[in-house]
């Protein structure tokens, strides 16, 4: 076969495994191989609900495209659909998060802000064990098809071995949040929140990030340190939740303080190249998204692309989101 129909082969069985499902029910302690079902990381009945416009919200659609690289839309998408997840069984996600499905939430309540932070951690690890499969299975086609050459077989192996690196660290990172849970000492995990007063329910966030490689040292890699992030409207305000092991105060506490020391309209700002620089997984309200003019929502777009293939310290006010 030629060169060129083996790329094109390889090209449709990426995208086909792109599209392909993930499913496992990531419970603590246990293989669980009950069915999963599409489990929502930004709660749906409250949250979502008090977001939506004709039971709709915006949400990212990132697309990988093989010849030109990444390109990413807002998407108007149905409730019941957005930010979910087949990584929990209907049982487990009710056993687990039904303290804060069925309850107003409460900020002085460590449990509470534990939950919260818990279902982020186990979105992403449900990604990130998709990724690491996908990568994997692509690069075995590749190797299938003959497709690589002396020069760029090691380059493969290591992109592999990075992804597997990647999901493995932070499968530790959830294991010590399923000790937590077990043991109920919420008091390990340290919070600080943000509240942004705002009429209008605008904006949800549920995701992880890092400052820092934590890939770079075999400490860090075992014990990785992780921010967890979770925005979402309550009342008359949306409220920012940082989410971190107290012991990673030293190394990463500073990130936040620079954030929580802000004034208020830069503060605005600052969490918005957060959320922009770091994660896929947020909702804009449609009636919130609509008052932002094209060349926002083109710089908006413009930056997350770039900052999904290198670092992007640029300033624009055109990135606020609040």
């Amino acid at each position: 076969m030629e060169k060129e129909d083996l790329n094109k082969k390889l090209k449709g069985f990426i995208y086909k495994q792109q599209m392909s499902q993930f499913n496992r029910c990531l419970a603590p302690f246990h293989e669980c191989s009950k069915k999963v079902i599409k489990a929502h990381s930004i709660q749906n009945n409250k949250i979502l609900k008090k977001m939506s416009v004709d039971g709709h919200v915006i949400m990212l659609s990132i697309k990988q495209n093989l010849d030109i690289g990444p390109t990413m839309n807002f998407k108007n998408i149905g409730k019941n659909q957005a930010t979910t997840f087949t990584g929990l069984c209907a049982e487990h996600d009710n056993e687990i998060f039904q303290l804060i499905d069925d309850n107003e939430f409460d900020f002085t309540e460590p449990k509470h802000l534990f939950l919260l932070a818990y279902r982020s951690v186990l979105k992403e690890l449900h990604s990130k064990m998709k990724a690491a499969v996908d990568i994997s299975k692509v690069c075995s086609e590749a190797f299938r098809l003959q497709l690589p050459n002396n020069q760029n077989t090691d380059l493969i192996n290591k992109i592999v071995i990075t992804k597997l690196a990647e999901s493995y660290s932070f499968y530790r990172f959830k294991h010590y949040f399923d000790c937590i849970y077990k043991q109920k000492d919420y008091e390990q995990i340290k919070h600080e929140v943000i509240e942004i007063k705002h009429k209008n329910s605008i904006i949800a966030v549920s995701s992880i990030y890092s400052p820092l490689n934590y890939l770079s040292t075999l400490e860090t890699r075992l014990f990785p340190p992780i921010i967890v992030l979770n925005v979402f409207p309550q009342e008359s305000s949306t409220f920012v939740l940082f989410s971190y092991f107290k012991e990673h105060t030293t190394k990463i506490g500073h990130y936040i303080d620079v954030i929580t020391a802000a004034k208020s309209g830069y503060k605005n700002y600052l969490i918005s190249k957060v959320i922009l620089s770091n994660c896929e997984n947020f909702i804009l309200s449609p009636a919130h998204y609509e008052t932002f003019d094209e060349n926002k929502k083109t710089a908006i777009k413009e930056f997350f692309v770039k900052t999904i293939l290198s670092d992007d310290k640029s300033d624009d006010p055109k990135l606020c989101l609040f």
